[in-house]
């Protein structure tokens, strides 16, 4: 997998490199300095790791827009105990999925799969990880907070029936989506949990592309399925994607 220069030099300098996900393959140069670690446990000890000295932290995709519970972790604690924040552009795996799933559009793979002529997977992509799908319900709720608090005003003023805004689903069927590991640790109920959250969305037969990478980030093995299919899947990990084509 290439590496800009800044994040090379970044992880040859770097004493020691803990990661929740350590088989990713940037640091598969660095395995002897690499220690295992939860995204939470990373989070609880931020504040005693800036206080021995410099701290690099490395966020899967766009590091403006990576795990809300990491950035916010470190926002908090720049507030605190005042640091010097830089990024530091390097690759993530998403970049691996990306180039996978062009590939596979122009060969293996049927351009049909992807939905409408023409178009790509990253046309208007949905970018969702899996702890975000966890946390997703399904149908858009009502928000507790506003509506206790404005639904007694308006009525009590006579003024109609509250009705509140509903928050959108996470998942738009209308745009493809890719699905993710985003640096989270993964339970072999994988399958299972993104097919309680999509099934209702679409239907069992929808096509999908599973996307795995090899350990420098090359694809070794792409495959279709139906939804319904996919628990008779090989096991996800943080090198494999799952791919949702637009509902036509």
């Amino acid at each position: 997998m290439l590496l800009t220069r800044a994040a090379w030099d970044c992880l040859v300098h770097a004493p020691l490199i803990v990661t929740p996900t350590p088989a990713h393959p940037a640091l598969a140069a660095f395995a002897e300095r690499t220690q295992p670690s939860s995204l939470d446990d990373m989070t609880d000890t931020l504040n005693a790791l800036v206080q021995h000295g410099a701290l690099c932290v490395a966020l899967s995709g766009n590091p403006h827009d990576g795990p809300s519970d990491m950035l916010a972790a470190l926002r908090r604690l720049q507030q605190d105990t005042p640091f010097t924040l830089h990024v530091i552009a390097g690759v993530s795996l998403l970049q691996g999925f990306y180039t996978a799933l062009e590939q596979l559009t122009a060969s293996t793979l049927r351009p049909a799969t992807y939905g409408t002529q023409g178009s790509t997977p990253a046309d208007s992509i949905q970018m969702i990880t899996l702890h975000e799908l966890a946390r997703f319900a399904g149908a858009p709720l009502e928000p507790a907070s506003i509506a206790g608090n404005v639904r007694p005003w308006i009525e009590s003023q006579q003024q109609g029936t509250y009705s509140p805004p509903q928050a959108s689903y996470l998942v738009q069927p209308v745009c493809p989506v890719l699905i993710w590991a985003g640096g989270r640790s993964l339970e072999s109920s994988t399958w299972a949990l993104i097919q309680r959250r999509l099934m209702p969305l679409y239907p069992a037969h929808h096509p999908v592309v599973l996307v795995r990478l090899g350990m420098m980030g090359e694809p070794v093995a792409a495959a279709t399925s139906a939804l319904a299919a996919l628990t008779e899947q090989p096991p996800f990990d943080e090198r494999t994607a799952l791919y949702l084509p637009a509902l036509a």
